[in-house]
């Protein structure tokens, strides 16, 4: 897979050094930041989540997880949930369906 179109464009925009590189499939960030050579703790993942409804994404290291009732409480949110993969294609439709 290749880095997303809109992405990429909004990075060259901001003049925001990157680099692109692609790895086997992988289903977990710790099984990609083992592909790429990376420490977990130094490896980003994106995870959505609906917070009282609405999109959030959250950006932690690989090895660790969310602590929903901290992210309750930061969010000040009565209700915080992941997102499915419906919810997740309708705001990234240039990923493929687990990418995220």
């Amino acid at each position: 897979m290749s880095i997303a179109q809109k992405l990429k464009e909004y990075l060259d925009k901001q003049n925001i050094a990157y680099s692109h590189s692609q790895h086997e499939t992988a289903y977990t960030a710790l099984e990609i930041a083992g592909a790429q050579h990376v420490p977990g703790k130094q490896f980003a993942k994106s995870i959505l989540v609906k917070a009282d409804g609405k999109s959030v994404l959250c950006v932690l290291s690989a090895n660790h997880m969310i602590d929903f009732d901290k992210l309750k409480a930061v969010l000040k949110a009565r209700e915080v949930e992941l997102a499915d993969e419906t919810e997740i294609a309708s705001i990234f439709p240039e990923y493929e369906i687990g990418a995220m």
